[in-house]
């Protein structure tokens, strides 16, 4: 229908889903067919033979498919009819318009699994021209970005209804946190992944969400951190702090790895975020410098929070970073050792930093037999040992060999305190008699 309010549809005000005055049961109705909707129309505009329609008709110079089910939905915003717009618009013009009628839901949508689905909606059509470049890119990913921004700054409350609760299967009057802060927290973290991703500058929007909201939230007591929320993001909260670790680690990840091409695509389209864009080697020693900075503030925080969700992810991406790092910046850093030999010391040093709460992450793992974060110890301190070796590798073939030397670290736990060699020794111990008494 033209009418995007399901709230409306249902006779009752915008926004009074949560209201007294709403028939919840109508309201969750409406949702569910919106959500539908959305599913059935992302599946049609994901049929890969649009391309090869688009493109054949294109060199004919007449309307496309593709052209024709844009101006489908694009026709709902204005008098015009579908013919004359798909004749009179480029694609590209059209998903603008498409996106613009999708994103009209966003404020409307009062369920967790409609909101995924517009959103759904909304990447893949924003996809169907190839993703384009420049600033066809950059308006594209924002309006994507903003749309999931709005989500981020709701909480999707339930109507107190035992109607309702029985119809979704989520508990009256209550976040649904079953779909949105659940343990996979999947819905969540597809709308925080999807903002950062389509931001103009991606490492950005992951720096702000570490320094401005993240960090923020940890500064309060930890009488309030349980029960409260972030300021703009109220969908932050203690029990969601792994997803969006998550989703900022996994950023830092893809800076690193887009590192080695910058013409790779970001989903975007800015600029400043390394698309397109061929950077000299100090600016790239910056941009390495800022991801460093952001990457030490994130395992700080997975440190200070301190619970096993969050140190479990504060490890796994922190391999995944590492890893990359090896890979892709430390050829780069070989090379560039004998221009900017200080700034790339500095830049060894400040990650120094980051390794080593890694590595008491690994020690309190195994301090405390934390079965939850054992399974990432082993391959985390592999790749802790690599970066040892691959530094000092190229130091040797710069001749900077005394620049840093190699030795054993003391061990310590969460909070910076030494743990004796021989409690740990004990430990090992014991879990190799469990072992020993469960395989007899």
């Amino acid at each position: 229908g033209d009418n995007p309010n399901p709230n409306a549809a249902a006779g009752v005000g915008a926004g009074a889903g949560a209201g007294a005055g709403a028939d919840p049961l109508e309201v969750h109705r409406i949702s569910h067919c919106i959500d539908w909707m959305f599913t059935c129309i992302t599946h049609v505009f994901a049929w890969k033979g649009f391309a090869a329609v688009h493109l054949a008709a294109a060199e004919g110079r007449r309307s496309t498919l593709l052209q024709v089910s844009l101006a489908s939905l694009a026709a709902r915003l204005c008098d015009e009819t579908v013919d004359r717009l798909a004749q009179a618009e480029t694609a590209r013009a059209l998903v603008n318009r498409a996106l613009a009628y999708v994103a009209n839901f966003v404020a409307h949508v009062v369920t967790v699994p409609s909101a995924v689905a517009a959103v759904r909606l909304m990447v893949v059509v924003a996809e169907l021209t190839g993703g384009g470049g420049g600033g066809a890119a950059a308006r594209t990913g924002r309006c994507i970005a903003e749309a999931c921004d709005e989500l981020l700054r709701r909480r999707f409350w339930l109507p107190p209804s035992a109607a309702l609760a029985a119809a979704s299967k989520a508990p009256a009057g209550s976040l649904c946190e079953a779909r949105v802060c659940g343990p996979k927290g999947d819905a969540l973290f597809f709308f925080v992944s999807t903002f950062v991703r389509r931001s103009e500058d991606p490492f950005r929007a992951a720096d702000v969400l570490c320094r401005d909201h993240l960090h923020a939230l940890l500064q309060l007591p930890e009488s309030e951190l349980k029960t409260a929320s972030g300021d703009l993001y109220p969908t932050l909260t203690r029990n969601t702090f792994p997803c969006f670790v998550r989703c900022v680690g996994d950023e830092l990840v893809e800076v690193v790895v887009r590192f080695a091409d910058p013409r790779r695509s970001n989903g975007g389209g800015g600029d400043e975020g390394g698309v397109g864009v061929a950077l000299s080697d100090e600016n790239k020693l910056v941009r390495l410098s800022g991801t460093i900075d952001t990457w030490t503030l994130l395992i700080k925080l997975g440190v200070q929070i301190g619970s096993p969700d969050v140190l479990k992810v504060t490890l796994k991406t922190g391999r995944q970073f590492l890893d990359q790092w090896i890979k892709v910046v430390m050829p780069f850093v070989d090379d560039a050792f004998a221009s900017f030999s200080d700034d790339i010391v500095a830049l060894v040093r400040a990650l120094q930093g980051a390794t080593r709460q890694l590595q008491n992450i690994c020690n309190h793992s195994k301090h405390k037999k934390n079965c939850t974060l054992a399974a990432h110890v082993a391959p985390m301190k592999r790749s802790l040992e690599a970066y040892v070796f691959r530094v000092k590798a190229t130091l040797a073939l710069n001749n900077c060999d005394q620049a840093f030397w190699v030795g054993n670290l003391k061990y310590r736990d969460l909070k910076g305190t030494l743990i004796p060699e021989k409690v740990l020794n004990e430990n090992v111990d014991d879990d190799d008699d469990d072992d020993d008494s469960s395989s007899s």
